[in-house]
């Protein structure tokens, strides 16, 4: 999966690269507490509040096309959805690198 196609999501924002750099600040300023959520979600075994945060997550996620931290995200929310949380953690840890790929990329425009 790819970290992010940058030309898909220009070409669905109109070719609107200042559009995309706001969409970027916002997305990047609100993973710390999208991340701590998840995070304290896992480590409480709350799978109710899993599956609202990695949901917050995989939504602002989306803006930027199907990427990564996307699929990764929507994996959380159903871990969360169906209650089974025991691969959570490892689901976590991968989505902490693809967040850092995906910031690196959005960082680069």
């Amino acid at each position: 999966m790819a970290v992010f196609n940058k030309a898909e999501v220009l070409e669905e924002l109109g070719d609107d690269v200042e559009f995309l750099k706001e969409l970027s600040e916002l997305f990047i300023d609100g993973l710390p507490e999208q991340m701590d959520d998840i995070k304290k979600a896992i480590s409480i075994n709350d799978n109710v509040l899993l599956n609202k945060a990695a949901h917050k997550l995989k939504g602002g996620a989306g803006n930027f096309g199907k990427n990564a931290v996307y699929e990764t995200a929507f994996r959380l929310e159903t871990i969360g959805k169906e209650g089974n949380m025991d691969e959570a953690m490892e689901v976590y840890s991968v989505l902490e690198k693809e967040v850092e790929q995906l910031v690196n990329e959005l960082n680069a425009i």
